[in-house]
């Protein structure tokens, strides 16, 4: 199951990217149309609505940008795992509960020393 979630992760975070920044070159395109033809004279804006505009789809692409970052955090291992080689569920590997008291670096001795038997 967690392997699942995994590889559905991993398709869904480069789409999400792609959307953010699809989403801000679109905002940099529109808002510097809007900029020229107010400059132009041709349409008039306020520089401070093409300002806006602009600060909106920023936004709005920077929380998609955000999106994939959270979701590619949530399923990567922890500090720990790594440590001891990437394996999140080892049976032979005790697990501590948050707030147990034991540090993550006292688990590395521990699987380290378990290692060398």
């Amino acid at each position: 199951m967690e392997e699942a979630i995994r590889t559905a992760v991993d398709f869904v975070v480069p789409v999400v990217e792609a959307i953010g920044a699809t989403v801000i070159i679109v905002g940099v395109l529109v808002s510097f149309a809007a900029y020229v033809l107010s400059e132009l004279r041709i349409r008039p804006a306020p520089y401070e609505q093409v300002r806006l505009q602009l600060g909106r789809f920023l936004a709005l692409g920077l929380e998609f940008q955000l999106a994939s970052d959270i979701l590619s955090t949530a399923v990567s291992p922890s500090f720990a795992d790594r440590q001891a080689g990437g394996h999140r569920h080892d049976p032979d590997r005790p697990q501590l509960l948050p707030g147990s008291g034991a540090s993550a670096g006292a688990r590395v001795r521990a699987d380290t020393a378990r290692a060398r038997r």
